[in-house]
């Protein structure tokens, strides 16, 4: 019989559905603690350190995400940032070439991403961020 573990497959808490759903690629060399908090400033939120997502490869090897949350009261809208690197490690290999992926999950209709993409795009250490299409992004692998 085979020991091995089998790849774990991980959520967002998102009740939702994809048009209430922004996910924002970012590419920066800032580590992931002093983007959290740079974009808690700018954008006015309480990204915290959450669990990690944590994903296991057929050989047993373990590789550890880092992932902040709001944790505010605020119940309507939620805020992610989860690192898309882990060493030489990938969490979406379509999309090597970012380093964060940041969603924002909100209960009313609209939420235009544009000023908020312009906010990020405003912070030292941040080279670029981008609208992802979550139809074609598998954000469904960030869930928990």
């Amino acid at each position: 019989m085979d020991d091995r573990k089998k790849p774990v497959r991980l959520k967002l808490d998102i009740q939702d559905t994809d048009e209430n759903l922004v996910l924002i690629g970012i590419v920066s060399s800032e580590p992931d603690y002093k983007l959290s908090l740079a974009l808690n400033k700018k954008l006015n939120i309480s990204l915290k350190l959450s669990n990690p997502i944590e994903l296991t490869d057929r050989k047993g090897n373990i590789s550890s995400f880092s992932r902040f949350a709001d944790t505010s009261e605020m119940p309507e809208i939620s805020y992610t940032l989860v690192s898309n690197r882990s060493g030489n490690d990938v969490l979406f290999k379509k999309m090597k070439k970012l380093d964060y992926i940041f969603s924002i999950s909100h209960s009313y209709p609209i939420l235009h991403a544009g000023n908020i993409i312009r906010n990020i795009r405003e912070i030292e250490g941040v080279t670029a961020a981008f609208e992802l299409d979550s139809k074609e992004f598998d954000y469904r692998l960030l869930q928990n």
